[in-house]
């Protein structure tokens, strides 16, 4: 079946369409994903009705970022509207902001590593005063 998600939260400019996309690949899904102007994220997928709970699941515990709410519109629907991909493959859709996603999400995963780099350091120095 076909069906249209519409996932509302911190879903942007946190590497969250390539993680859906990871999700995707995983399961033998085919569609699109791309950023909506309101902030949320539109996901168009071609999946198994019996496979759909577990892609959700999976989508909904993204490493960065937070997923408040997963809208899901089945092909049928008045809601579903008109998808921009063939179902032949699973492709992320890029606009012009993809060069400042893809350096916010470094800066993040970078902050990421420096916290958990002066954690270490902090352990360290208490194992040695001892």
């Amino acid at each position: 079946m076909r069906y249209r998600l519409l996932v509302i939260g911190d879903v942007q400019q946190v590497g969250f369409r390539e993680f859906v996309k990871k999700c995707a690949l995983q399961l033998h899904v085919k569609g699109s994903v791309k950023n909506l102007d309101d902030g949320s994220v539109e996901i168009y997928c071609e999946i198994e009705e019996n496979a759909l709970d577990k892609f959700k699941k999976f989508i909904s515990k993204p490493p960065m970022g937070e997923v408040e709410e997963i809208k899901v519109y089945p092909e049928d629907s008045t809601e579903y509207g008109t998808p921009e991909t063939n179902f032949s493959k699973f492709k992320v859709s890029r606009d012009e902001d993809e060069v400042a996603e893809t350096l916010s999400v470094m800066a993040r995963v970078g902050q990421q590593m420096l916290a958990t780099q002066q954690l270490t350091l902090q352990l360290q120095e208490k194992m040695l005063e001892k």
